[in-house]
Order: C-alpha cells, then structure tokens, then sequence
C-alpha cells in the first residue's frame, strides 16, 4: 500500500502538469480535449459523492435555456469545434449519468410502460427508415430524423421523475419561472436587437434570438402553470405575472399560441376548475372594452386599435383557406398565412400519396420543392423552410402510414391520459400533460416539434406527466421553483 503523503503528492504532481498543458491548449484556441477532461472530473466527482441530481439539473438547464435563449441557445455549441448541439449533449450526458447510476446501484426503475413501448416502436419505426436515408441525404437526413430521436428524453424524463426526489417540481418550476425571465429580454430584444446580442453570445453566437411563435407557446405554458400556483397559494404575484404573460401572447401576434392557451386551459377546466377560463375570459374583455373606450375619448375607430387585430387573429383562424380579407395593420397577412399552410398540406399529402404513402419519402426529403413551383412559381430562392407547418403531416411525409400510425397512438395515449388526470383532479400530473398537449395543439401549426427549441420541452414534459402520473402518493401540490430548489 502506497504512502498516502506520497501519493498525494504524486497526484499533485500530475494534475499540475496536466492542467499546465491544458492551460497552455486553452490559450492556443484549442477548447475539445480540456473540455473532455473537465467534463470527465465532475463525472468522477459526482460519481464519487453518489449525486442523484446531475440529470435533473441537466434537464433543467435545457428547459431554461430553450425557453429563455430559444433559437440562440439551440445553436449554441458546448464544445467548439464539435457539432453537438445543446439537445444531443443533454440527452448523451444524462444518458450516461442514469446509465452509471443503474449499474451501481440495486434500485431499479423501469422506463416502460404502454406510451414509452409505443414511443419506443416508433423511434425504431424511423432508425429503419433512417438507416436507407442516411446514404441517400447524409447529414440532412440527420438533422430531419432528429425529430424521432428526440423523443428518448421522455424516457429520461419519466425515469428521473419516479425515482426518489423533487425532480418534477423542479422541472415544471423551471420551465414556470423561465417563461416569465423570458418576457423582458424577448421585448428587449425586439426593441435593440443589437445591444442584446452584444451582451448575450459566445463566439458570436447569440445566446438568445427569438421566433414569435415558440415565445408565443411558452408564455403560454408559463400563463398556465403561473395560474395554477394562483389557485394552490392563493398569492396574487401568480396572477399578475399569468396576465403579463397573456399579454406576452398577444404582444407575439401567434395564433398557434392563442390555440396553445385555449386547449391548456380547457384541460384544467375538465377538472371542473373555472377560474382559469373566466379571469383569461372577463380579463380579456375588460381589457379589450377600456381599449375602446380611450379610443372612443380620442375620437379613433376601434379598427384602428389593438382589440381589432386580435378580433381579425381569431376570426383567421376559421378561414383555413384564406378567402377572407383582413384590414389589421399586423393581420392583413393571415390569409396569405392560411392559404401558405393549406396549399402546402395538400401538395405534401398529394406527393406523399403518390410515392410512398406506406413508408414515407424518407428523412432529407425536399418536402418544400413541389410547394416552391406551385406557390411561388419557382422563384422564392431564399424559402428555407423544410417542413409544413404541421407535425402530423410531417410524420406522414417522412414516415408514411406506418410511421403516422405509431405516432397517432402516441397522441392518443396522450389525449386519454390528459382526460384522466383532468377527471380525477390530478393536478400534478395534469400540470404536464396539459403542457404537453398544449405543444402538440401549436406543433399542428408550425414547425415547434421538428426542431429542438420544441421538441426537447415537449418529449420531457410528457415524460413528468407519465412519471407523475405512476408514482405512488399525492404529486397535486408542486410548489415553484425556488421551493423545489430548497428542496432538492
């Protein structure tokens, strides 16, 4: 047996020449291997001190940072040099922190049960499909599969949520508070860009850019799960910041949002909880009748106001072909907006049908070159778009009936789960699979789950409601984030 004074000191001597030469990589601009070897200490470390929480934190850290920097935070990448993607580290990371955690430890929790088999199949479903795309688009085949492979962090979600812990307090509280961070920084992005940019980013990479309709969606789920907090503490903070992040809604201009709003708040009123239907209602009109009213006092018309535009959004939205004619300053496009999605729909559904209704057109696939000729007559040279605005149509697009049938019973395992926590009044784990559903109900209009600043929030929060909705005892009071914090 060594000496432990001389092996101390042997250990000092090597970590000093070890960080030296990592210093000195450091300095040249070479970032790969000292942070492999930085990544791999705290491993040890928290392997040794047998932490429970780094896959929590972890999945925390990506809610917040997909909520609060969206499209900026997607972008950013952990290690220079390397194109792993915030998404793919996260899910590698707490992959390997749960995989350690199981082999060293005899308790044992199980990822399956009926949605994550079907989740599992589907998955498989597109590695098949993946597997004849690859070789055909490479590495653009890979960034439209990353759609399927997202959906793994429902089974970390739900594994990290049914061992012992406060891990789904965390995470919805994250996602809570990180909504409403996000208000003041997306307003003053919009007003200085620039300054913003200047402050937040990497290697000149923004921290934060924003898409109207993912701070649409989250200011949503935010209004959501803030009201919710209102009606367990009675406290009214909660209520104010909901209302401010309804206003955040409107303020975006995104309709999918509104549709977001609407279906989560209908989930909560299955429960027989009104308020949440009734403050949005009544508050929206009193707001909308002292618009007017102020407008009437300067002797302006009403379709010269905001209440008019959002009168014109709702209407839009029962004109999916676009036939009508909007006069709002920030509405005359949403016909052209509805006409966009329904041309699109029908020639991917047509062309689809055509080709491969049964497997697909594969990952890689230009879903957008037969809408481009038709559409913009072949001459929109700069439509990067790759997918309709419609995740069901995607999943048909890329997967055909077999890849859409696997992810239907998914949803529908959704939707039926979301009903019964409604009926039972299972707050908890209603919280999630209202979030849950309100995404899908957004994902039906854009693009929110083919990407990660969606798809990741999406795949975890189903993952909580799952756990929450199989473990044992009440989880209908989950307290915000700063208590989860001093709890976990």
């Amino acid at each position: 047996m060594m000496n432990p004074v001389w092996r101390d000191r042997i250990w000092g001597t090597v970590s000093i020449f070890v960080a030296g030469a990592l210093g000195l990589l450091v300095a040249q601009g070479e970032w790969l291997l000292p942070a492999m070897v930085a990544a791999a200490g705290i491993l040890m470390v928290l392997i040794k001190l047998e932490a429970r929480t780094p896959g929590n934190l972890i999945l925390a850290g990506l809610l917040a940072g997909y909520v609060v920097g969206n499209r900026g935070f997607a972008h950013l990448m952990p290690i220079p040099g390397l194109p792993l993607l915030p998404g793919e580290a996260g899910l590698a990371l707490v992959a390997a922190f749960l995989f350690i955690e199981r082999a060293s430890r005899e308790e044992r929790v199980s990822f399956w049960d009926p949605m994550g088999c079907f989740i599992a199949a589907w998955i498989l479903i597109g590695c098949s499909r993946m597997v004849f795309d690859f070789r055909s688009f490479g590495i653009t085949a890979l960034r439209d599969f990353a759609m399927v492979y997202y959906a793994a962090f429902y089974f970390l979600a739900r594994v990290i949520v049914l061992r012992p812990g406060n891990a789904a307090r965390l995470l919805l509280g994250t996602v809570q508070w990180s909504a409403l961070a996000m208000v003041p920084i997306y307003f003053w992005w919009r007003y200085s860009p620039e300054l913003v940019f200047s402050l937040f980013s990497i290697g000149g990479i923004p921290l934060v850019f924003y898409k109207n309709d993912l701070v649409g969606l989250y200011a949503a789920l935010g209004a959501g799960l803030h009201f919710l907090r209102f009606e367990e503490t009675r406290r009214p903070g909660y209520l104010l910041w909901s209302l401010i992040l309804v206003g955040t809604i409107l303020a975006t201009d995104n309709r999918a949002s509104l549709v977001a709003l609407i279906v989560f708040t209908a989930a909560v009123s299955l429960t027989g909880r009104w308020r949440m239907a009734a403050v949005f209602g009544v508050g929206g009109a009193l707001a909308a009748l002292a618009i007017v009213v102020v407008a009437h006092l300067q002797n302006r018309s009403w379709q010269e106001t905001p209440v008019f535009e959002v009168y014109e959004a709702v209407a839009s939205m029962t004109d999916p072909t676009g036939a009508r004619e909007y006069q709002g300053e920030g509405t005359g496009s949403k016909g052209d907006n509805n006409l966009f999605r329904a041309v699109w729909w029908r020639l991917v559904i047509e062309d689809t049908w055509e080709q491969s209704p049964v497997f697909g057109l594969g990952f890689g696939y230009d879903l957008a070159s037969e809408f481009e000729r038709e559409y913009y007559a072949g001459i929109a040279g700069d439509f990067s778009a790759r997918s309709p605005h419609n995740v069901f149509i995607t999943v048909f697009a890329r997967m055909g009936l077999v890849g859409l049938a696997g992810f239907m019973v998914v949803m529908g395992l959704l939707l039926r789960n979301t009903w019964r926590a409604a009926r039972t009044d299972d707050l908890g784990a209603l919280k999630a699979w209202a979030a849950a559903v309100a995404i899908l109900a957004s994902a039906t209009f854009g693009v929110v789950l083919e990407g990660p600043m969606g798809a990741v929030v999406f795949w975890i929060m189903l993952g909580i409601a799952s756990g929450l909705g199989q473990a044992e005892g009440p989880v209908d009071d989950l307290p915000a984030l700063e208590d989860a914090q001093a709890q976990a």
